[in-house]
C-alpha cells in the first residue's frame, strides 16, 4: 500500500526494510520486540522473515482526527501528522531500554513518539531502521 512511499523516501522496497530489520534483530538481544501494524494485529506471510524475533503483534491506528471518539483517557494532543495520538494500553507496560523503528518518520513515528512521551516511556530511535 505505502510502496511508493518507501522508496521515495529512504530509496527502499519493504521487503528490503524487513531484510534490514531481520539482519538487526539478528544481532541484538532484546528482550521484548513489538511489532505495530496499521489497524491489524496478525502476522501476514511476508513478516516470516522476522518471525521468530518478534514476541507480541499489536494493531496501532496512526493519524486520528480531532472528535468525540478521540477524546477519551486513551487519547492524547497529536503533532504535525495527527490531531489525536492513540495512547495503546500495551505501551504503559514498556520499561527499560525501549527502541523505536519503523515508517515513516514525522508520520506514524511521531505519532508513537508523542504517545511514549504521554505515558512516560523513554526511548531511543534506531535511525537506520526509520524511513
Amino acid at each position: 500500500m505505502w510502496e511508493s512511499s518507501y522508496i521515495s523516501t529512504g530509496g527502499i522496497n519493504y521487503e528490503d526494510l524487513l531484510f534490514k530489520f531481520r539482519d538487526h534483530l539478528e544481532e541484538q538481544e532484546y528482550d521484548r520486540v513489538i511489532l505495530t501494524r496499521f489497524e491489524d494485529s496478525r502476522f501476514e506471510p511476508e513478516h516470516g522473515i522476522i518471525r521468530e524475533f518478534v514476541n507480541e503483534v499489536y494493531d496501532y491506528a496512526y493519524g486520528w482526527e480531532d472528535n468525540e471518539d478521540t477524546q477519551g483517557e486513551d487519547f492524547c494532543e497529536g503533532g504535525t501528522h495527527s490531531e489525536r495520538v492513540y495512547i495503546a494500553e500495551w505501551m504503559r507496560s514498556l520499561s527499560g531500554d525501549v527502541y523505536i523503528s519503523g515508517a515513516f518518520e514525522g508520520e506514524c513515528i511521531e505519532d508513537l513518539e508523542i504517545a511514549l512521551s504521554h505515558v512516560g516511556v523513554k526511548f531511543n530511535k534506531i535511525r537506520s531502521l526509520i524511513l
